[in-house]
């Protein structure tokens, strides 16, 4: 977002996509996932690529009213689709996408139901060297 041009102007070559979903944009570009042949190997990637699905979700402690949830989650969603935001967003080159609270529960149910076995391959895929 900082560096349009790069882009723009072929200053870098994408050779792959690093996230759980491919980005429309860069039709061509392959996934990561995509290229990822052992599906111990994907389970664990897929587990490592969370975070960015998620980007900065905001927490809450548990026990937590579902009325006050339920507001919260709507109000970040009307931010999404307020046009003084989006319009701030575009002229800031910043891309605006939703990872709903929903989402992010299904996520994290997901990564919290992988096996100990793959948490383990996570953990040696990512781990610095």
């Amino acid at each position: 977002a900082d560096k349009p041009q790069y882009l723009a102007d072929k200053l870098v070559n994408l050779f792959v996509q690093i996230g759980l979903e491919p980005e429309p944009e860069m039709a061509g570009i392959p996934s990561a996932l995509d290229l990822i042949t052992d599906p111990r190997d994907h389970q664990a990637a897929r587990l490592v690529l969370a975070n960015l699905a998620m980007s900065r979700p905001f927490a809450a402690p548990p026990g937590l009213a579902e009325d006050r949830i339920a507001a919260a989650r709507a109000a970040f969603e009307a931010v999404t689709a307020d046009p003084a935001f989006l319009d701030t967003a575009k002229r800031t080159g910043r891309a605006i996408g939703l990872f709903s609270g929903s989402e992010v529960d299904a996520l994290l149910r997901d990564s919290y139901a992988v096996t100990p076995d793959i948490v383990r391959r996570a953990t040696e895929v990512s781990a610095p060297k």
